[in-house]
């Protein structure tokens, strides 16, 4: 049974719902925050699969494999390198791949993540 139900507030409504089985129910009240609630939860898993079913940026183009590998890349070169190499081509650092093509603000927090990654893998082999 489902039955939509005036509440005692100002012009709030409620869901009375029998749910259950094997001979068992329950009825169960679902007043309307809650039915927002639970369709916005629906609306946004609804989203998350929707999105999930395409492809990632770079997706099967090698060798530059897209904007996941640009930012493990780019963490890579500040990481390892000097700050007065971050933008110089060279050996170790071939601009035509991922070159680092952001102001030093954002190089410098590529180089913090490393850093962080660095201590959180210590941390890791220390416990």
């Amino acid at each position: 049974m489902v039955a939509l139900v005036k509440g005692s507030g100002a012009g709030k409504s409620r869901r009375v719902v029998d749910v259950g089985c094997n001979g068992k129910k329950e009825r169960v009240v679902i007043g309307s925050s809650e039915a927002g609630f639970l369709a916005l939860i629906f609306f946004t898993i609804t989203v998350q699969i929707a999105l999930s079913l395409g492809s990632y940026s770079g997706y099967a183009t090698p060798p530059m494999y897209g904007d996941y590998e640009a930012q493990r890349h780019w963490m890579e070169i500040t990481y390892h390198l000097p700050i007065s190499q971050w933008y110089v081509n060279s050996s170790d650092n071939d601009l035509n791949y991922w070159g680092l093509d952001y102001p030093p603000l954002t190089a410098y927090h590529s180089w913090l993540l490393g850093k962080s990654k660095q201590v959180q893998s210590f941390m890791g082999r220390a416990a």
